[in-house]
């Protein structure tokens, strides 16, 4: 048999659909990857049966060979034992809409693009979690769009977390644009890590880089979350062709300093 880890423990929640993975990679001068579970019917919003029936029809087709988006993939491995199919998740990613505050240089619509959830997510997490698929969930990330910016972000990981692993953790990638208080009692609980990329050490760059002039608000954001946990914060830096000079970079760090972001 072929699988592959993702298949059957991954889940990546989308707008329109849930997908086995977010590997992308070219097979006959194709590019493939980001293989597709569910296409979302409009205001349907799927059971944890479904996820466990989806990933037993694409296994299926890859044994076919018919799996387009899984064809010539490195991450399929060969296995004696046929695997069993549940709903079970080690790796969950939550991209369910694309609504974003920035527009930055190396983004693309698909992140930004405005697309909101065609169904249901905190209806579908309660699925899930009432079948049980979080107790081996290690990691939960966000992604987006801007996570924070969809009032159902604290409801989607408060249902999570009543009944999943104890160890899980969630990693947030937010802009930090505005802030939120969400975040700050998930921090002061522990139970978040968040990475803000802030990509220019001035306010001029950052509005080059990040589409917007909000520099500041950025910082004063992570200085507010780093009081509560510091530990928990990361700051990202993206080096593009507008934002690598050396004097950028020096201001960048000072400017982190002066916010108290040293730790």
């Amino acid at each position: 048999y072929k699988s592959c880890k993702y298949l059957e423990e991954a889940l990546y929640v989308a707008p329109n659909e849930i997908r086995a993975c977010c590997q992308r990679f070219f097979y006959n001068g194709k590019m493939r990857g980001d293989a597709k579970l569910l296409s979302i019917v409009e205001n349907k919003t799927p059971k944890s049966s479904d996820i466990a029936k989806a990933r037993k029809k694409n296994f299926d087709e890859i044994q076919l060979g018919k799996n387009k988006d899984c064809k010539g993939c490195i991450f399929l491995k060969e296995t004696k034992e046929k695997p069993i199919f549940t709903s079970n998740i080690s790796h969950l990613s939550i991209e369910h809409h694309s609504v974003c505050n920035l527009r930055c240089s190396y983004c693309s619509e698909i992140y930004w693009g405005g697309k909101k959830s065609k169904y249901n997510v905190v209806e579908f997490i309660k699925y899930l979690n009432n079948s049980g698929s979080f107790k081996d969930c290690n990691q939960v990330v966000w992604g987006g769009g801007e996570p924070t910016l969809d009032k159902s972000f604290e409801l989607i990981l408060e249902e999570i977390n009543k009944k999943a692993n104890p160890k899980l953790y969630h990693r947030v990638f937010t802009n930090s644009v505005r802030y939120s208080e969400a975040i700050t009692k998930f921090l002061a609980k522990g139970l978040i890590k968040i990475s803000t990329s802030i990509d220019a050490g001035t306010e001029e760059t950052f509005k080059i880089v990040r589409g917007r002039p909000k520099f500041l608000n950025v910082f004063e954001n992570l200085q507010k979350y780093a009081k509560v946990n510091p530990k928990r914060v990361t700051v990202k830096y993206i080096f593009t062709d507008e934002n690598c000079s050396e004097n950028e970079l020096s201001s960048f760090v000072e400017t982190c300093l002066n916010y108290n972001l040293e730790r």
